[in-house]
């Protein structure tokens, strides 16, 4: 291995255990090929195309990434990742010719707009499923002879060194997630005084409070499945399930309140919480970490013991008790101002926690937490007038 691959190899292992970016590793090898745009990025292929939620790029114009994602769908790479060999540099020359793509908008709208690229080389760091992570090296029109043996030696020098790196960082970030979520579920459960369930993809129950156990052995709105899935009785409601589940865990937007159907009175009232495992994992690991994203979803049956209305409030939305006390007031047509005098608590503070509120429920606007509000109380209304 020569000075400049031991250089990269050093840097990347440093880049990836430390979770920095993985591109300054790729410094040394960018400043030397110039004319190559390089890119590491993550993927996963659809049936839509690819989606990159990650990418970084060196020697690349700032249009770069604007123009690709414009027309990503046609890249050539996206359907090569998934067959070709992980342990060898991938070169597209070997499966396409550029004439496939010369005469495409993949052509004409991204690669003539970026040093004529017509070839390009590639590390499959990882590959998980139609998950991949890889770092491009994207050569221009006419790019060979010394320059691109150097350029693909370098590569194949550093192969194996940064497949490793990756892997372990990822296991590393993996193990981290692991233990920090464990602590999660114990401080979430134990301090959640309604029932309360940590489920994942697809409603699976991962574990659930004393509480929960109990109102799921007589509820007859939820049911628990022999697979541990978490369902509704009703399949009009458990549409609406799945959308909660797929905005907490999909989008990492709190999600709720839902209200189940119940003929005989007032339905169970559901709100979803994002549960995250890997605050301080790096982006390009997120991806291929999906299994370490829960939602909290806690359980609110307005037939229980009546509450007050800021009780209501508080744990169904999940929000503080003067955070509550601030969105009744308004739902009660009180000014933030107002609400704020009569909580003793400067008109700045009850800003701060009107912001704070909306951004754990996921409102887009005061007007919008407050709806959510008096949908609650309205609903635990129905019950307390039904007779």
């Amino acid at each position: 291995m020569d000075q400049l691959a031991a250089e990269i190899v050093q840097q990347i292992y440093a880049c990836l255990m430390n979770g920095d970016p993985l591109k300054e590793a790729l410094r040394p090898l960018a400043a030397r090929h110039s004319e190559v745009i390089f890119a590491f990025r993550v993927q996963r292929q659809g049936g839509d195309g690819a989606e990159y939620p990650y990418v970084e790029t060196l020697n690349a114009d700032p249009s770069f990434l604007e123009d690709f994602n414009r027309v990503a769908k046609e890249n050539p790479n996206n359907d090569v990742l998934l067959s070709a060999p992980v342990n060898r540099l991938m070169r597209l020359t070997s499966y396409k010719s550029f004439s496939s793509v010369e005469n495409t908008a993949y052509n004409h709208e991204f690669l003539r707009n970026h040093n004529c690229i017509e070839n390009s080389s590639c590390i499959i760091l990882k590959r998980e499923g139609k998950d991949t992570a890889q770092i491009n090296a994207n050569m221009p029109r006419g790019y060979g002879g010394s320059s691109l043996n150097s350029l693909e030696h370098t590569m194949e020098a550093i192969l194996p060194f940064a497949q490793s790196a990756y892997e372990l960082s990822l296991q590393q970030f993996r193990r981290r997630a692991q233990d920090a979520l464990s602590h999660a579920e114990a401080f979430w459960l134990e301090q959640q005084p309604t029932p309360s369930i940590i489920v994942g993809r697809g409603g699976r129950v991962k574990v659930m409070n004393k509480r929960a156990i109990h109102y799921l052995k007589q509820s007859r709105q939820l049911v628990l499945s022999t697979a541990n899935v978490l369902g509704a009785a009703q399949s009009s409601d458990q549409v609406a399930l799945d959308g909660l589940i797929y905005q907490t865990l999909e989008k990492r937007l709190p999600a709720g309140p839902l209200i189940l159907s119940n003929e005989n009175g007032p339905g169970l009232m559901m709100s979803s919480l994002p549960l995250h495992s890997y605050y301080e994992a790096p982006d390009y690991h997120r991806f291929l970490m999906v299994e370490g994203e829960l939602a909290l979803i806690s359980l609110f049956d307005p037939t229980d013991v009546p509450r007050a209305n800021e009780d209501l409030v508080q744990q169904v939305l999940g929000v503080t008790a003067k955070q509550s006390a601030l969105i009744l007031g308004l739902a009660n047509g009180d000014s933030l101002r107002d609400s704020a005098r009569n909580l003793n608590i400067s008109y700045n503070t009850a800003r701060n926690h009107m912001q704070n509120a909306m951004g754990r429920v996921g409102a887009g606007s005061q007007t919008e937490i407050v709806r959510l509000a008096s949908t609650i109380m309205a609903n635990a209304a129905r019950f307390d007038n039904r007779g």
